[in-house]
């Protein structure tokens, strides 16, 4: 079976790359490919995926041109493909190789299938590839094993601890949070402390790097 290809990524060394790599293999085909966000989905608006057909989408989270900062603007792709209804897996592509983003990648508001980190060698995408081909999924085993432990916290925690933490990942203060919650900061300071405790840190920096920011969804 033909594997169809679609390409989106905004740094042109890896998509010429990934491009002339794929296009060397008599089983794909690159049926599309697009440097920006806008241009992605537009190609998938119009994509003409056949009945019987398959296509796996590789898909850069990191949409950023130059001299810009790091950025998720690549989630607008994985909804776009969800909700276009068409036979295209999404192949999360992306040096925000974090077990926190593989949740969110593969959350049932983007639905990728699959994700791996721009450092994995060529026959780690193949695989990934393959994967998706056949309607499986794949997930880097490292990453797999960040997401993992992740939801293990995430299970650890009470109920006023993940609200907390929800406010925690939408960048509010201690105080801030106490206002909202009609609590104390001292209570507040209370829950974090347990929280830190659960996730093996020892501060709101190291608690985000390592479970991520976005709201308990990506959990």
């Amino acid at each position: 079976m033909e594997k169809l290809i679609y390409i989106f990524e905004s740094e042109p060394i890896v998509m010429e790359g990934i491009c002339s790599w794929l296009s060397s293999r008599k089983d794909f085909t690159i049926r599309g490919k697009a440097s920006s966000v806008e241009e992605a989905i537009e190609l998938i608006n119009y994509a003409n995926i056949e009945e019987g057909e398959r296509a796996v989408a590789i898909v850069g989270i990191n949409f950023r041109k130059l001299g810009e900062l790091k950025n998720e603007n690549g989630m607008r792709i994985l909804s776009a493909i969800k909700n276009s209804g068409l036979n295209i897996k999404s192949l999360v592509f992306t040096d925000l190789d974090r077990g926190s983003f593989v949740l969110k990648a593969i959350s049932e508001k983007y639905g990728a299938a699959g994700f791996i980190s721009k450092t994995a060698e060529k026959h780690i995408l193949l695989e990934a590839i393959d994967s998706l081909m056949s309607g499986e999924t794949y997930i880097q085993p490292y990453l797999q094993e960040q997401a993992d432990e992740i939801k293990t916290i995430y299970k650890r925690f009470t109920r006023r601890e993940r609200v907390v933490f929800d406010n925690i990942q939408g960048g509010l203060s201690n105080l801030d949070i106490a206002k909202k919650l009609g609590l104390s900061v001292r209570t507040i300071e209370n829950h974090i402390a347990h929280i830190y405790n659960k996730a093996k840190v020892c501060a709101r920096n190291e608690l985000l790097l390592k479970i991520g920011t976005g709201g308990g969804a990506d959990v």
